[in-house]
């Protein structure tokens, strides 16, 4: 087989995509697929790292030029970048990102025809990289191609107004900061200038949980979610400062967000007592670090929350570690009233200024086992009187015989999500947020019910942002989803249930006022 004898200058650090554009841009040729379709190769199939492809071009390239296959791999909406697994909100699929600067350096310093030698790095893919540790600038996106042209680089600097020095009019100062010093390190497999115990986490996964630490502790409250680049660059690395200190840094950000979203009466959805932190963990759990995370996500879990067998948290709970007031006061048989008024006299528990505050704490505060097992027989020890608490006994009993079967007027979780039209998650996170009521019909019911008169207001009330459409159909409106959205105020955010709900009445004045 003949080999090509013109083609581009390969470099260090090159991706394929970027030297097979320079390539054909070296004969000419208007487009890299254009071209390497001559010899019967897919520069698509090229650029994702296909076996099949990369062997065809090695042959053609010949022996002189060794394509690196470990550059990048792309599977579906994943690119492996030097052997890191990254989602495709992680990295840049187009290939589009520069320093416009170290273009203008190629230019001038590197061998090769004018015009051919500034080439595309694979340190540029990562989207959490946004400056140039070189020339302190921030990374710049080429124009736009059409999207079957694929990731070509000459291409796209050709169609760039002003090409390089257009770049480099557009381009801003920012420097890298130590989170991208750290995740740049570890992209390069170099020993990071920081070690922590993050080294021992994935690569997306240690960026991503900087990233969701610093954004809680700079702004809890926030929808980050649409928060601009630079402020998710602040947050990362200020959150990549406090892990820095260790997995216990983590484990107290936990801690404090649990603290913070803890509602008494109902079941613990991970999602509710975690925020952001489980639902996007979730999101990404078949990604290579995310197991470890969700371990020790449920960990704290376990170790905060009156969580014993039978529940499920991150997976089944075999064994109770600590108990609350109320959980201790269901397992033993003594009154919730009791154990307080004991813990209140040992310090334990702050005394209640109101009967709201005080049955929040029989649930939130937790000790462990063998302690709660002390003051169990501490109370019994007292005997309060017997005819007390041979009633509280008696009404225990009451209680059960009453709720054994299924109480009428209320349907369970998953008919409450088909009824609202939204998941069973976004039903939980409803209830923890105080939208909904769930009842649980024994004490042994692992699944809560919800009154259907309840869900019925609720749904004559809010509307889902996925019923919109249909919602504006309905009433023979013409708005696009956007355009009503753009008009609407989000009522119930997606940050606190998984999904953004809108006022029925918002919505039907809009749609009136659009006719």
């Amino acid at each position: 087989m003949n080999t090509l004898s013109l083609k581009a200058r390969a470099h260090e650090g090159e991706t394929v995509a970027s030297f097979c554009s320079r390539t054909a841009a070296l004969h000419g040729a208007e487009n890299a697929s254009d071209f390497w379709s001559l010899f019967g190769l897919n520069f698509g199939e090229l650029t994702k790292g296909a076996s099949n492809a990369l062997g065809a071009l090695q042959r053609l390239l010949g022996p002189d030029l060794h394509v690196n296959r470990r550059g990048t791999c792309q599977s579906g909406a994943d690119l492996a970048v030097r052997g890191h697994r990254l989602a495709a909100r992680f990295v840049s699929l187009a290939q589009d990102r520069v320093c416009a600067l170290c273009l203008a350096d190629d230019e001038q310093n590197l061998f090769g025809r004018p015009g051919n030698r500034a080439f595309a790095r694979l340190n540029w893919l990562p989207k959490f990289l946004r400056a140039c540790p070189v020339h302190h600038v921030e990374l710049v996106e080429l124009p736009r191609i059409d999207w079957h042209l694929g990731p070509d680089f000459a291409l796209r600097l050709r169609r760039e107004p002003g090409g390089i020095e257009g770049l480099c009019a557009r381009s801003s100062s920012r420097a890298e900061t130590n989170f991208e010093r750290y995740a740049r390190e570890r992209l390069e497999w170099n020993l990071p200038t920081q070690p922590s115990w993050l080294d021992s986490v994935p690569l997306q996964a240690a960026a991503h949980l900087c990233e969701l630490v610093g954004a809680e502790i700079q702004g809890p409250n926030r929808d980050w979610p649409a928060a601009s680049d630079r402020e998710l660059c602040s947050a990362a690395d200020v959150g990549f400062e406090h892990l820095l200190a260790g997995v216990q840094e983590f484990e107290r950000v936990l801690a404090e967000q649990m603290s913070k979203n803890f509602r008494s009466k109902r079941r613990h959805c991970p999602t509710s007592i975690f925020g952001r932190f489980a639902a996007e963990a979730l999101q990404f759990a078949d990604y290579p670090g995310y197991a470890e995370v969700l371990s020790i996500m449920r960990d704290v879990g376990v170790k905060h929350l009156a969580l014993g067998p039978g529940d499920e948290f991150l997976g089944a709970v075999t064994k109770r570690q600590y108990h609350s007031v109320s959980s201790a006061s269901r397992e033993y048989g003594v009154p919730a009233s009791s154990l307080r008024t004991v813990l209140e006299e040992l310090g334990k528990l702050p005394a209640a200024g109101t009967t709201a505050k005080s049955n929040l704490a029989c649930e939130q505060e937790v000790f462990e086992v063998r302690f709660m097992e002390h003051i169990v027989d501490m109370v019994r020890d007292r005997r309060i009187n017997d005819s007390q608490e041979d009633a509280y006994v008696t009404a225990l009993e009451a209680f059960s015989a009453v709720y054994s079967t299924a109480p009428s007027g209320h349907i369970s979780a998953p008919d409450a999500s088909v009824r609202l039209r939204v998941s069973e998650n976004t039903v939980s996170a409803l209830a923890h947020e105080g939208f909904l009521r769930e009842v649980f019909p024994s004490q042994s019911a692992t699944v809560a019910q919800y009154a259907k008169l309840e869900l019925r207001r609720f749904s004559d009330r809010y509307l889902p942002e996925r019923e919109l459409a249909g919602f504006a159909k309905k009433l023979g409106g013409r708005v696009t989803n956007d355009a009503l959205k753009r008009g609407l105020k989000v009522q119930i955010p997606k940050w606190r249930v998984g999904e953004n709900f809108y006022l029925r009445d918002d919505v039907e004045m809009l749609l009136t006022s659009k006719k």
